[in-house]
């Protein structure tokens, strides 16, 4: 299963990569910056959507995954 994720990953642009960590931490890394740049998209902007400050709190919560799975991943 993981060969399958592997592998997507490699087509849309993580490749070049020794190991699978490498393109873990680098997947992470793009998911890191991509959220982070919804949360200030959505930061401006809460005070003309009232919706938007739970998607702040949902983004937020997966920051905080991730950064916690990369902290994991240094130590594994």
């Amino acid at each position: 299963m993981i060969k399958q994720e592997l592998d997507a990953l490699r087509e849309i642009g993580f490749d070049g990569f020794d190991t699978k960590e490498e393109i873990i931490e680098a997947a992470l890394s793009d998911c890191e910056l991509s959220l982070r740049e919804s949360y200030d998209m959505i930061y401006k902007l809460r005070h003309q959507h009232h919706k938007s400050e739970k998607a702040l709190k949902n983004i937020s919560i997966s920051l905080t995954i991730l950064k916690l799975m990369k902290e994991r991943s240094y130590y594994v």
